[in-house]
């Protein structure tokens, strides 16, 4: 039963980037190890577990592997040896976008752009990252895209997934290791994810950070922000509403100020500079905890807080803690966004670079009938 979900799920996939991303004819199916060309992997892990007790864990140990220059028809790799028994550090090596520039990472006088994809390594996210990642890299080679140099999954997991080889990825120790297999509500780990992706090297690359996540279809570059341009640029969601009545106590208790000033958004699709995110999701400090965490923490523990949010809780998070520190972000919605739009209420791409398929799609015909419907949760 469950291969049949996941091959039915697959196939829809391949069907949504035909409706949505229309490139013409030749270039292929969606070949599930077509992202292994350029691959990058970092792994992160530690030997304690790691709670909400406002201690971080210590680093032990830190492993990049050389690029995969594999030919697409060639059988798929092997499964990658278990975490009890990691392979050999290879030698250091650059990274594509580092041989292409030929620096260590930085970006001279032109701006560039650090993709970052959060995920806990489920299926349901895995399928999607497969389909993402392969119109990221479409997007990120056609001209005028040059500024997107860097891509990175960020993987908070206890344990490599079947995507480490696949996709350039980064993973820590999640908070909550029964999120590996099922919890309640996974992306609550993502604020301290991203606190230590910060303290790593990979953080470092690309002048702004362009936080994404998961079921999304690339159609175009986003471009970056022009010189002198200091505040994020972000995706306005209608069902983020500080002002609302129904959790406007919450955001009175969270944040002292108007509510006007708690940006309508979440953490993805959000670009914005790197010092600007270390304000609110890094800390250096390992008996404190960061802004974004504590916020998340704070509305965690509260059951009102979350009955009131909901599974939008951690979006809020987000947004109070870019209120609080003054960090600014400007929200549009799509498709005047350059990020984002979300069909079927939004009816063409205008400026934004991708899709985001939250909603499901409904073809109907004129007796009112449906000829095709598509959802990502079946």
């Amino acid at each position: 039963v469950l291969c049949g979900i996941f091959a039915t799920a697959a196939y829809l996939s391949y069907n949504l980037i035909l409706a949505v991303e229309v490139y013409g004819q030749g270039n292929g199916g969606l070949h599930p190890h077509a992202s292994l060309q350029d691959a990058k992997m970092l792994q992160i892990s530690a030997s304690d577990t790691l709670h909400l007790d406002h201690h971080v864990h210590h680093v032990h140990h830190i492993q990049k592997s050389a690029e995969l220059k594999v030919d697409p028809k060639s059988p798929p790799p092997p499964s990658p040896p278990p975490p009890s028994s990691p392979p050999p550090s290879p030698p250091p090596h650059p990274s594509p976008a580092q041989e292409a520039s030929g620096t260590d990472g930085g970006s001279g006088n032109k701006p560039t752009i650090h993709t970052l994809c959060t995920s806990n390594g489920s299926p349901y996210l895995n399928w999607q990252t497969r389909m993402m990642y392969y119109t990221y890299k479409k997007v990120a080679a056609m001209p005028g895209a040059e500024h997107m140099k860097y891509f990175t999954r960020l993987l908070h997991r206890r344990a490599d997934d079947d995507l480490m080889y696949e996709v350039p990825t980064v993973r820590v120790d999640s908070l909550h290791p029964s999120c590996d297999t099922w919890c309640e509500f996974p992306v609550a780990d993502r604020p301290n994810a991203l606190r230590k992706w910060l303290e790593t090297d990979d953080s470092k690359l690309g002048d702004w950070i362009l936080m994404i996540e998961t079921d999304y279809v690339w159609r175009q570059p986003v471009p970056v922000p022009p010189p002198g341009q200091t505040y994020a640029v972000c995706f306005e969601f209608g069902y983020i509403n500080p002002a609302h009545p129904h959790v406007s106590d919450v955001m009175k208790a969270l944040y002292d100020g108007s509510p006007e000033d708690i940006p309508r958004t979440g953490p993805a699709p959000t670009m914005i500079r790197r010092d600007d995110l270390y304000i609110m999701a890094g800390c250096s400090d390992p008996t404190k905890l960061s802004k974004y965490e504590e916020i998340t923490e704070e509305i965690e523990m509260n059951k009102e807080y979350k009955n009131k949010l909901g599974w939008v809780r951690e979006m809020y998070a987000y947004s109070l803690a870019a209120a609080v520190l003054g960090i600014k972000h400007e929200c549009k919605q799509g498709p005047t966004n350059i990020l984002m739009a979300q069909p079927p209420a939004d009816h063409v791409l205008g400026q934004s670079a991708f899709y985001h398929y939250t909603w499901g799609a409904r073809f109907m015909n004129s007796k009112g009938n449906v000829d095709w419907e598509w959802d990502k949760r079946g």
